[in-house]
């Protein structure tokens, strides 16, 4: 159990400290927990192993008590604890994150800093969960900026690799601005997902056939 002091939401202003801090937080005490609050842990309900149901049980009440002591009285109020984590975090997300000019800055920090540390697989692992996160939180990242943090972001090694994939998407974007009055965002944003999932398998198989090679670093210096 992690003795640090949870910490406390109080409003929209140190919405994005807490966060920060409440998912420290959460992982000190049972990383487990935030896959509840996120809505990504398995439902109890589609489980057959007794014990792991049990566990996801006790896992998902435990995140709504915390949830409810890490944020003010006064918002703890208007939460009723027959919630879900998952539906109080939403509430959370947009009644605290919902309108303030750092929101767009946010999306891409949590991926335009990671930089690849063990496997090809694992960074790519932790794109996919991140992006998957925001979605869950009405807030998408979109393709692209997923695209070019794969892309930039493994290691110096790769990049002869990933030079098709960018040339690729580069002719794309040329294609998109060339044909501008018949290619509309989401016909570009599909395509650029798509390149996203090919780029993610060929650096996969890449990954499992070469030597691995890893930095000291997870993240970029601010």
């Amino acid at each position: 159990m992690s003795m640090a002091a949870p910490p406390v939401l109080r409003g929209c202003r140190d919405y994005y400290t807490w966060r920060r801090q409440f998912r420290i937080y959460v992982d000190g005490v049972n990383p487990m927990m935030w896959e509840a609050i996120t809505g990504t842990a398995l439902h109890p309900a589609d489980v057959t192993d007794e014990r792991l149901r049990i566990s996801l049980q006790t896992t998902a009440r435990r995140a709504v008590n915390i949830l409810i002591r890490c944020v003010a009285p006064e918002i703890a109020n208007v939460i009723r604890e027959e919630q879900t984590a998952n539906v109080i975090w939403k509430y959370l997300e947009r009644h605290y994150s919902k309108g303030t000019i750092i929101q767009p800055y946010v999306l891409l920090s949590e991926l335009v800093h990671l930089i690849q540390v063990g496997s090809v697989d694992e960074f790519i692992s932790n794109i996919e969960r991140t992006a998957n996160e925001r979605a869950l939180m009405d807030h998408p990242i979109d393709a692209g900026t997923k695209l070019g943090c794969l892309i930039r972001g493994v290691q110096p090694h790769l990049h002869p690799y990933t030079a098709a994939y960018e040339a690729q998407w580069e002719s794309i974007a040329l294609n998109k601005t060339t044909n501008a009055a018949g290619a509309s965002n989401a016909e570009l944003e599909l395509e650029l997902e798509r390149l996203f999932d090919t780029a993610a398998m060929g650096l996969r198989n890449y990954g499992k056939h070469r030597p691995q090679q890893y930095v000291s670093v997870h993240r970029r210096s601010q």
